[in-house]
């Protein structure tokens, strides 16, 4: 069956196709039959290489199928025989209309048939084998004009480009600010560049012909020689310094270049030269180096600490003033980072700044390094190292030993665990959980409670405690210049601002900072604080560079923040924002308790303020008044009668008459549970007499702190091994 030719027999009556499948392939054919048009259209696509088409079949008659064969252009030039009973001229003429090749009457004689078919198929192959030839010589003709075309356009290209090239070595000879001299073969000269006759003041008439110096030669003239090294040997002269003269007698520096040049034909031609004028290079590379050596001089001298660091935060440089605080040697500094100098929790705060720095951000901290001599607090500033090209390729830091000032001005928080009041220890308790985080924390009291000694303890028990504290009483900014205290300013920015300012934020880099009172803050301002805590960046007043600060934010208030919402004085989400973490500030009437231990300290650190040489000791009864009293100034009124009972004590002792405050009403002052009655008896020694007040005293100033020895040592005005040597001595036993 391979190799046969595959005919299409299409009929409707069965037994016709099944005697013409039977005659085509007694004729050597290989028959495809089909009973309808519809079916014959079909099996078309299937390698079909003739078609026998009945006329008469019901639905689509074989004119049709005819036609639709000749539209199709997959297989509108397969021959057709048509096969039909109809002999009319007219008949015919529709059958050839609708695109047979020829036809053949039934009944169909075998004979007739394989002539036909035998015709039709050869003929088909001849115009088969005259197409695929035509498509040759056609497809040879195509290739043969793109390749005609490709050589043109080579042709053109090669052309244009050498044109162009020609056109830019004639711009570069022209334009360039280098000195250019073409010689030929003998080394004379044939061509100079504008700029050689701008830079020495000959044109090409007054050397044309001449030989010319072009080797780092300031006596001699080129020798043939050496041109023939560069021309016939292809040497180079490359970045040869030298000096020539000009011919108004200037001498300049020149960087000289030579080497020779070819022909089309590759030939050796001739020798260029270029003489690059490196006069004001050398003036400004003098002026670099001196001007290299004054800063490494001031780098050397500076008083104040300064380092240099690499991208990977290592030290290549530090100076002798940081070299001799941190006690170390310049090797030993070196190529370290800070964490393997000064441990992991400075580093890593370090490390979070420097990586701002990096990105292009200058900052200024106050931070607190461990040396060998104990902790130092630095004020440093670190800005980025930029190269040449404005490449950021390193930090540089100033800092600045502040440890003097920082001693004077710290006022340290008390440590909470000796609080004896439950109150306080419950709201201390709440500051060592708020200290383990840097979440958002307001703290809530009356005025004068001492919320911003309870955010500086905070601040102290927090990683941030090597950081700066910055507290701010919001009610006392005005109200035109509260933005510019929080957030800065640069010059220009409203009437008076000559300078640029860092604000409170700023300065609080790596710290805390306590915003006190902040109920009293504008709308504006509160729409301004809100963006900062989502982003941790802001910008000055008047600049327009977003500013990012690591920085941790602490809120205090007297006020209902939640009716101030209400009310529409205070923002609802930043009220949200705030209350992250709530501490609630017990007033001073609520931990009488304490009042024996604040109303000490205070009068340590008054002491200091005014300038006393002693700390004076504050009295029984006089302590014994002071936690009698309402304090509805809380701890702000405390202190302030203090400070006048320190103005006016005498013999270092704070009297009641001291003090000088009321007792609360309905309080006879001659009563106190402080006070005791003793009866004695007829006949009792002195002796008698002061064992038992002691014993009574004691007992009573154990009894109001509820058996806090600590506290009631405070209160008798004695050390703590003193009252338990006296509870020991009077047999004093708990629940007495």
């Amino acid at each position: 069956m391979t190799g046969r030719k595959r005919i299409l027999a299409v009929d409707d009556d069965p037994k016709n196709r099944n005697l013409l499948k039977h005659m085509l392939e007694s004729l050597d054919y290989e028959p495809e039959l089909a009973g309808s048009g519809s079916e014959a259209l079909e099996k078309l696509g299937s390698g079909i290489d003739l078609v026998l088409l009945d006329v008469m079949m019901p639905g689509m008659d074989g004119f049709e199928v005819a036609r639709r064969i000749r539209s199709d252009p997959f297989n509108s030039d397969i021959p057709i025989i048509v096969v039909t009973i109809l002999t009319g001229k007219e008949d015919r003429l529709r059958a050839v209309e609708s695109g047979a090749n020829d036809f053949i009457s039934k009944p169909i004689d075998k004979l007739e048939l394989r002539v036909r078919l035998t015709s039709l198929l050869k003929m088909k192959e001849a115009q088969d084998a005259i197409k695929r030839h035509r498509d040759e010589l056609e497809e040879m003709v195509a290739r043969r004009t793109a390749a005609l075309q490709e050589s043109e356009r080579r042709c053109r290209t090669l052309y244009e480009d050498s044109k162009r090239r020609e056109e830019l070595y004639h711009s570069f000879l022209t334009a360039s600010a280098d000195a250019v001299v073409i010689y030929d073969t003998q080394g004379r000269t044939q061509y100079v560049s504008p700029s050689f006759t701008r830079t020495f003041g000959w044109d090409l008439s007054e050397v044309e012909s001449k030989l010319l110096p072009y080797v780092p030669d300031a006596e001699k003239q080129g020798s043939q020689e050496q041109v023939d090294d560069v021309i016939r040997k292809g040497a180079t002269v490359s970045g040869f310094v030298t000096k020539r003269s000009t011919k108004d007698g200037r001498v300049l520096d020149m960087s000289i270049s030579a080497s020779r040049y070819m022909d089309h034909r590759g030939d050796p031609a001739g020798m260029l030269v270029v003489l690059h004028d490196i006069t004001e290079h050398k003036r400004m590379d003098q002026a670099l180096r001196e001007s290299e050596a004054r800063f490494r001089n001031i780098f050397e001298a500076a008083q104040d600490c300064i380092f240099l660091k690499d991208r990977s935060l290592s030290f290549t440089d530090v100076n002798p003033a940081m070299l001799e605080m941190l006690e170390m040697p310049f090797d030993g500094l070196i190529g370290k980072t800070d964490e393997e100098l000064f441990g992991e929790d400075y580093a890593v705060q370090a490390r979070n700044l420097e990586a701002r720095v990096l990105e292009g951000q200058t900052i200024e901290t106050e931070q607190t390094l461990k040396t060998k001599s104990g902790p130092v607090v630095l004020d440093c500033i670190r800005f980025p190292i930029r190269d040449s090209s404005g490449e950021i390729t390193g930090v540089c830091g100033i800092a600045r030993d502040m440890t003097e000032r920082a001693r004077t001005t710290h006022e340290a928080a008390h440590r909470g665990e000796e609080y004896p009041a439950n109150a306080t220890r419950s709201a201390l308790e709440l500051v060592r959980l708020a200290a383990k985080t840097d979440s958002i924390v307001l703290f809530l009291g009356e005025s004068g409670s001492g919320k911003d000694h309870f955010a500086r303890h905070l601040h102290e028990l927090s990683q941030r405690a090597n950081g700066p504290f910055f507290s701010i009483n919001c009610a006392a900014l005005p109200q035109d210049l509260a933005e510019s205290e929080l957030f800065g300013h640069e010059p220009g920015a409203f009437t008076g601002s000559a300078g640029r300012k860092r604000g409170l934020l700023e300065l609080a880099e790596g710290g805390s900072l306590l915003l006190n009172e902040i109920g009293e803050l504008s709308p504006r301002l509160q729409a301004k604080l809100l963006t900062f805590l989502d982003t941790q960046s802001f910008t000055r007043v008047g600049g327009e560079k977003s500013i990012k600060v690591n920085a941790r934010l602490m809120a205090a208030t007297n006020r209902d923040l939640e009716k101030e919402v209400e009310t529409g004085n205070f923002r609802e989400d930043l009220f949200y924002r705030l209350s992250v973490f709530v501490i609630k500030v017990p007033p001073l009437r609520r931990r009488t308790e304490d009042i024996p231990i604040i109303a000490r300290d205070l009068v340590h650190l008054l002491v200091k303020r005014i300038g006393l040489l002693k700390v004076p000791v504050i009295e029984p009864a006089a302590m014994v008044i002071l936690t009698r009293y309402d304090w509805p100034g809380n701890v702000r009124e405390l202190r302030n009668v203090l400070e006048r009972a320190l103005i006016l004590c005498r013999h270092n002792r704070i009297t009641p008459e001291d003090i000088g405050i009321s007792p609360k009403p309905g309080v006879d002052p001659g009563k106190d549970d402080m006070a005791i009655t003793l009866n004695i008896a007829e006949n009792t020694s002195l002796g008698e007499v002061l064992h038992e007040t002691k014993r009574l005293l004691v007992t009573r100033a154990l009894h109001r702190c509820r058996w806090n020895v600590t506290a009631a040592a405070r209160l008798l005005g004695v050390s703590r091994d003193s009252l338990r040597h006296h509870m020991e001595f009077l047999s004093i036993r708990r629940g007495e």
